[in-house]
């Protein structure tokens, strides 16, 4: 009779295991495909000559750096070069427009610097007693660089973190 309930008791035991595999695969199956990475977000930033301000954006969003409110007495502005104090937190790539691509890679702070070059075109001269028609316009034909420093937040990405409630207990000592 041992031998018997032994036998039973084994297999309870078997078919318990086999149950509570099943149950955490599913529940495994179920958390991966409930799991996904957060979608980079599409973030273009125009960036204020006239209100400076700091900027913020998560990890892994993407946009276009611009500038806006940018003006020059010396002249048009040719093409503006940027850059980064630190390319393992952000990654920018020149494009057309005078703008910039960028992706923000990790956290920190980082230093987005607009080098921008200008043409000068303005007249420098206007002198009519030079030439017999009374005309004499002499043009600025030199180059003049300028540099705007922005500085950018990246933070952890949040958009899947949950907050979760839960009791809480306070173990108090006679000291309390």
């Amino acid at each position: 009779m041992k031998n018997k309930v032994d036998e039973v008791y084994n297999k309870s035991k078997k078919g318990l295991c086999i149950f509570l595999a099943f149950v955490m695969c599913v529940s495994l199956l179920s958390f991966a495909g409930s799991y996904r990475k957060a979608a980079a977000e599409e973030k273009n930033i125009e960036f204020d000559v006239e209100n400076i301000k700091d900027y913020n954006v998560s990890i892994h969003d993407s946009g276009v750096f611009t500038l806006v409110n940018y003006t020059s007495e010396k002249g048009d502005v040719e093409s503006v070069k940027w850059s980064v104090s630190d390319e393992n937190i952000m990654k920018v790539t020149d494009i057309e427009n005078l703008g910039a691509q960028y992706e923000a890679l990790s956290s920190g702070k980082v230093d987005v610097y607009a080098d921008i070059t200008i043409k000068g075109t303005g007249i420098i001269s206007d002198s009519a007693e030079d030439t017999d028609n009374g005309e004499d316009n002499t043009y600025d034909e030199s180059t003049y660089y300028d540099r705007l420093t922005f500085s950018v937040f990246v933070y952890p990405d949040m958009s899947n973190v949950e907050l979760v409630s839960s009791s809480q207990t306070k173990y108090m000592s006679s000291y309390d």
